[in-house]
């Protein structure tokens, strides 16, 4: 609700000119607020010493006229402001946004290795020439939140809510450029709190610090928003040129971006196929954002008379093999990152929660895991915080996309991740068993075509061998196992006519049935084998594969003494680290038939089951045996 400056517990009025040491307080405040000339509220908050924060919402017209005097103050710990005019003073939402009056980055440079011994002022040295290298326009002013700063670029104009898309794209290409100063992906909203410059930063109670302003334009220095949108628009092209220039073999290291990308908009450089160019934004107002009188309907809400537990389980039996491998993949990320959740903690909590209620933890069991977890954060929560996410009631399953954006996951990440992950990634996945880049099915199907289309040009086995890229071998396997010179020649005569063969030139006609066939004829042998191609590993029946391991340990059993009971006891403990229980016997041997020990022993026979990859259950296993 709307608090007036006399009644609120975080504005004071004061006499002119009483306290000039402000922090640039007056300073940054005036430059925000003087371009508010539109009816709105601006939000002020102020955290507690216990965490909580306390929202008071100010008539624009208002606290610009008091700025405008001169007898504005603002002191205490821990005071923020939303830098955003809000359409009413109800909330501090996304949806109530009236009009952008700048763009900003938190930069967490403290956390760098290569900056954390770094003053405030060094940084904004630096940012000052990181602005001028990629010619970006230069900051309206920098201040020092004591473990950070914060840079704005005040725009000259107010923008439109209608254009909070192209801004946000904007605000990620800005935390990108500055990702090496530590810039905070999470905190680039439009509705972000950002301290205000006077007062003090609290957050670590042993090392106290003032909030104030490092660096001032000379000139009272207003950004356009052309500038900053056609910075983006270039820099992104820039980033995707560079990218390339990494993957495309042949090209120097050294090459200008510019001379490159000529290069690839007329076509004498082709990106790969994983690599292709994603346009920027345009500069347009959307119609898809959503106003302030847009109410969203949560897609899961507890019931009155229904318990959290009876929730959990109903909104649990959708989906209940995705839900689990979700939670196992959040907390995969927390191995791989080794705790380090820092910029997206509340989010990643969040995110935890609802996995847990979806696979049906009762609310009780999700706050201890919950708790649990940001104790192993290497910067945990305060506990109110933690209790505010545990205590939600709205459950919000989010895709994909969502996950890999909110938690910056990087591709290396996915790697480790079973659903969360981009449609690049899991195409990669699924070819990545096939050198060729597409699916065996695929793969069969284009060899039967191109095989059929030089049969009905009368070429030999070898001729199709070298055309297609195989062995006349294979040629024949082919034409044998899919009945290509039978079937698939009286498939082809129905359309190919003398001038083609003469000619050796094929119709489309020819071609299409030439393909079709191909297909039904692949299509039909993988149906009655249930398989496409035979697997060409040598496969034994499993008398002949526990004879094989007999004689494996025979041959050991005259270099090592008691083998058998030695190899046994290893795979029993080895496996069982694995998560496989191995059943036991009073004979070792009976371990050593057993499935899971039987394959890795037969691997550890050279050309026998595949090559011996380094780091691979047969290695490690090996490796535990001799250390044995």
């Amino acid at each position: 609700m709307k608090t007036t400056i006399q009644k609120s517990k975080i504005i004071d009025l004061r006499p002119i000119n009483v306290n000039k040491s402000d922090g640039g307080q007056y300073n940054a405040l005036r430059r925000i607020l003087s371009r508010m000339d539109k009816p709105g509220y601006i939000c002020f908050g102020k955290k507690d010493e216990t965490g909580r924060m306390t929202q008071e919402f100010f008539d624009a017209n208002t606290l610009r006229n008091s700025i405008g005097f001169g007898n504005l103050h603002i002191a205490g710990q821990n005071v923020y402001f939303c830098p955003s005019l809000l359409q009413t003073s109800d909330s501090r939402k996304k949806i109530n946004v009236g009009y952008l009056t700048c763009c900003f980055v938190d930069l967490d440079y403290q956390k760098m290795p290569e900056h954390k011994d770094r003053t405030p002022d060094e940084m904004s040295a630096l940012v000052m020439e990181r602005c001028k290298k990629y010619k970006m326009p230069l900051p309206t002013m920098i201040i020092s939140t004591g473990h950070g700063l914060h840079v704005y670029w005040v725009l000259q104009e107010l923008l439109a809510a209608s254009y909070l898309p192209v801004w946000d794209e904007v605000q990620a290409q800005i935390v990108s450029e500055f990702k090496s100063f530590g810039a905070d992906y999470a905190a680039k909203d439009a509705v972000r709190f950002l301290r205000v410059p006077g007062t003090v930063n609290t957050k670590d109670s042993d090392d106290i610090k003032p909030v104030y302003m490092t660096y001032e334009s000379p000139r009272m220095n207003y950004i356009k928003w052309t500038a900053m949108y056609n910075w983006a628009k270039k820099r992104h092209r820039n980033m995707w040129v560079a990218s390339v220039r990494k993957v495309v073999r042949g090209l120097k290291p050294d090459t200008p971006l510019y001379q490159l990308d000529m290069c690839l908009k007329n076509g004498k450089v082709c990106p790969p196929a994983n690599f292709e160019y994603k346009p920027f934004i345009e500069n347009a107002p959307s119609d898809t954002v959503k106003t302030c009188e847009y109410k969203k309907e949560p897609n899961h809400i507890q019931n009155r008379n229904e318990t959290p537990e009876q929730m959990s389980a109903r909104i649990s039996k959708s989906g209940l093999t995705v839900n689990v491998m979700r939670l196992k993949d959040l907390e995969t990320l927390f191995t791989v990152r080794h705790g380090e959740m820092t910029g997206c903690r509340e989010l990643f909590l969040f995110y935890y929660r609802d996995a847990l209620a979806r696979v049906g933890y009762s609310k009780k069991v999700q706050l201890e895991k919950i708790r649990e977890m940001n104790q192993k954060f290497t910067e945990p929560l305060p506990d109110n915080e933690v209790l505010t996410i545990a205590n939600q009631t709205l459950y919000y399953l989010a895709k994909s996309e969502t996950l890999i954006k909110n938690l910056h996951i990087t591709e290396e990440e996915q790697m480790f991740m079973e659903t969360i992950c981009t449609q690049e990634e899991k195409k990669r996945r699924r070819f990545a068993k096939n050198k060729h880049g597409i699916s065996n099915d695929e793969r069969v199907k284009r060899n039967c075509d191109m095989i059929l289309q030089c049969l009905a040009l009368g070429m030999s086995y070898r001729e199709i061998g070298e055309k297609v890229g195989m062995t006349a071998r294979s040629v024949s396997n082919y034409v044998h196992k899919y009945d290509l010179k039978n079937k698939g020649a009286l498939a082809c005569a129905k359309t190919i006519t003398e001038k083609e063969i003469a000619e050796r030139e094929l119709s489309d006609d020819t071609k299409k049935a030439a393909k079709e066939f191909a297909k039904q004829a692949v299509d039909s042998l993988k149906e009655k084998a249930n398989v496409l191609v035979k697997d060409s590993t040598f496969r034994m029946t499993q008398k002949q594969k526990e004879e094989l391991v007999a004689r494996l340990l025979l041959v050991l059993k005259s270099h090592v003494i008691n083998i058998a009971e030695k190899m046994a006891m290893v795979a029993y403990d080895f496996f069982k680290e694995l998560g496989i229980t191995l059943s036991v016997g009073k004979k070792p041997m009976k371990i050593l038939q057993q499935h899971p020990v039987q394959t890795v022993l037969l691997r550890l026979i050279p050309g026998l089951k595949g090559d011996f990859e380094q780091n691979s259950i047969a290695t490690r296993f090996f490796e535990a045996a001799c250390a044995a």
